[in-house]
């Protein structure tokens, strides 16, 4: 089997545990909401967690995220919050430069109310620092692509899907300045016509604004013609650099070090 064609085998999985955001402006009306953010579930120790880009919580602050369960109606996520500290000076309702930008929240609902969603388990985690050639994926919902239709409910999720190679060294030590590092981020070459949709055809990459926060796949090329889990869960997605070609995410080191010292320490 070919690489391409191995990992459009893959997108329907990757769009399972891809769990679309949305969030209300005034009142809980059935169609005030948008689009804010993608996540992902992951059981530990029998607790579910949502993980997703810390500045998609931090909306939280000012707006209410949901998801929707099996027959169509919002839940409400409500509870504590555990994401990595601001900047010192940044009071703005929505962090920035934050360059590890990962949160957590634990989830009060059972597998069956959210049985519309994978959940992602630790035996699915790749828990190390990038690692050069292999590809890897990062999926999500972008905002312009999954807006409702005026004064309805009705919900068009249309996934997306960008890949690519860890950039060169350079690209890396530039960023390093500005508080990135090998160890907590994933940097790829993003090129705009390589987006594929979940049908796996090749189309125009949109904004990527609803992305932030989805998972990071990596997918090893080697494991095409094995019995190897072809992806695992690498990270999450948390910028994109139009200018510079070049998307960002956190590896789930970070999103289980926040579980280690937040909410599984407390529990």
């Amino acid at each position: 089997m070919k690489i391409e064609d191995a990992i459009s085998a893959q997108l329907k999985t990757m769009a399972e545990y891809s769990i679309p955001l949305y969030t209300t402006k005034g009142e809980r009306e059935p169609y005030s909401y948008h689009l804010c953010g993608t996540g992902i579930f992951l059981e530990v120790e029998g607790r579910i967690f949502l993980i997703t880009a810390a500045h998609v919580l931090d909306e939280t602050e000012f707006e209410t995220i949901h998801v929707f369960d099996p027959e169509g109606k919002p839940m409400y996520l409500e509870g504590d919050k555990f994401c990595t500290p601001r900047k010192e000076g940044d009071t703005e309702p929505i962090r920035k430069d934050d360059p590890v930008d990962v949160g957590v929240i634990e989830v009060p609902w059972s597998r069956e109310q959210i049985s519309c969603y994978k959940i992602c388990t630790p035996s699915m985690i790749y828990a190390h620092k990038p690692k050069e050639n292999t590809l890897y994926i990062f999926s999500g919902y972008p905002s312009s692509k999954n807006r409702p239709k005026r004064n309805s409910n009705v919900r068009k999720v249309c996934p997306y899907f960008s890949m690519g190679d860890i950039v060169s060294d350079e690209k890396y030590n530039k960023h390093e300045k500005k508080g990135y590092s090998k160890v907590y981020n994933i940097f790829i070459n993003f090129d705009s016509k390589k987006l594929k949709n979940l049908k796996g055809e090749r189309t125009n990459a949109p904004d990527q604004y609803g992305m932030s926060g989805g998972p990071v796949w990596i997918f090893e090329p080697s494991s095409v013609g094995t019995d190897k889990q072809p992806i695992r869960l690498a990270g999450v997605g948390i910028e994109w650099h139009k200018g510079e070609k070049v998307l960002i995410g956190t590896s789930i080191i970070a999103a289980m070090e926040i579980l280690r010292k937040g909410p599984l320490k407390e529990g």
